[in-house]
Order: C-alpha cells, then structure tokens, then sequence
C-alpha cells in the first residue's frame, strides 16, 4: 500500500519523536556517564529517519518543509559533536 505522506503528517511524527527525544535524554543522563554521546547518535538516527520519510512525501504537500528538520538537526549533531569534544578534551 502506497501512502503519500504530508508536511503535516511529518511533523505530527517529529513532534513525537522529540517528546520521545526529551524523555531518552533525561533517561540517560540518569543511567549514563556520557549522555552527549547517545545524543548525538540519536541525532543521527533522526536524520537518517527524516531522509527516508522525506521521499515518501510529494512536492506538493510539503516535501521542502523537510529540508529545514533535517538542516536543525544537523545543526545540533554540530553542537553535540562540539560537547562531545570538550569532554573528552578534559
């Protein structure tokens, strides 16, 4: 069954996907000693996420909108990756 996705319908799924973002990173500040770490993979699983969704939605339903989740999220891979520096540098 093909299904074509709309701008909408995705960010609904990313609207989710961060609520489930903040409660994984809460969790493993708890459990871990390098949260930054698990950040930044679930940063990249994102992205990885947000490529694959991005060619099941048509031009006409918002297709581009996807292109500004996937540039913010690549912007904060950058923070993290920064974060992640400075703490092995200590």
């Amino acid at each position: 069954m093909i299904y074509d996705f709309t701008a909408d319908d995705v960010f609904e799924i990313v609207e989710q996907l961060e609520r489930n973002g903040n409660q994984f990173y809460r969790e493993a500040a708890q459990n871990t000693d390098n949260a930054e770490y698990k950040k930044l993979l679930a940063e990249k699983d994102s992205i990885v996420f947000y490529l694959g969704i991005k060619e099941m939605v048509p031009e006409k339903y918002g297709k581009d909108k996807l292109d500004k989740i996937i540039k913010e999220e690549m912007g904060h891979i950058k923070i993290l990756s920064k974060e992640l520096v400075a703490l092995k540098n200590q």
